[in-house]
């Protein structure tokens, strides 16, 4: 049997895998971060997982069904414990980014009161896969780490205004 250069082109084609997009974003350093059970004491990972693996979402007020979805997200996808940073993408953009534990240790390294200290930012770049949202918040898959690059400017959110306490990445 013969394969014409037509068809044998067309079967490699299709065995390519897509490319992930390429997200390229600023670290941000949030007040409020829900996303995962990565880094919790034992004792609330047990508490948190029998809660949500018992609760139901037709009887759950929207805080708790948001949550219960996103757990189950998260579980489902293999997330529940990997760590994760925001980033900035633009003005009105934000994204939660989930890594494998050796790209985030490349990022935690930065402090924001030391970013804010010398007016600097940290740009990171990587090939992500979607995963899905959390309220507006799309949640990203980096796989493939590019950079996590120090540059000059803004770290948002900046000290003015903000009453909430902001922790470092950990």
């Amino acid at each position: 049997m013969r394969i014409t250069p037509f068809l044998f082109v067309l079967v490699l084609a299709s065995c390519v895998k897509a490319p992930e997009d390429l997200t390229i974003g600023e670290l941000y350093f949030s007040s409020w971060r829900i996303g995962n059970l990565y880094g919790a004491p034992d004792s609330l990972r047990r508490s948190a997982e029998l809660y949500l693996d018992t609760a139901r979402i037709e009887k759950a007020d929207s805080s708790d069904a948001g949550a219960i979805v996103l757990y189950r997200k998260l579980r489902e996808e293999g997330f529940l414990y990997k760590p994760f940073v925001d980033l900035r993408v633009n003005d009105s953009t934000y994204v939660q980014l989930y890594l494998d534990s050796a790209d985030y240790d490349r990022i935690k390294i930065h402090k924001r009161k030391d970013l804010l200290d010398n007016k600097k930012k940290v740009v990171v770049r990587g090939r992500t896969r979607p995963l899905g949202k959390t309220g507006s918040n799309e949640m990203l898959y980096c796989t493939e780490f590019i950079e996590a690059k120090l540059v000059d400017g803004a770290t948002f959110p900046g000290e003015e205004g903000n009453k909430w306490k902001i922790e470092d990445y950990n």
